[in-house]
């Protein structure tokens, strides 16, 4: 991706965030997914 500016600042900070997220989301989607799958 490419970007100007304030563009690029903020997908900077974006990505940032998610790399810092990363492991957290994945244990949220992992839960949601399990939540959502009746067991049986």
């Amino acid at each position: 991706m490419e970007g100007h500016g304030l563009g690029k600042l903020l997908f900077g900070l974006a990505l940032t965030a998610a790399r810092r997220d990363a492991l957290a989301f994945g244990a949220r989607i992992k839960a949601a997914a399990e939540a959502a799958i009746p067991s049986g």
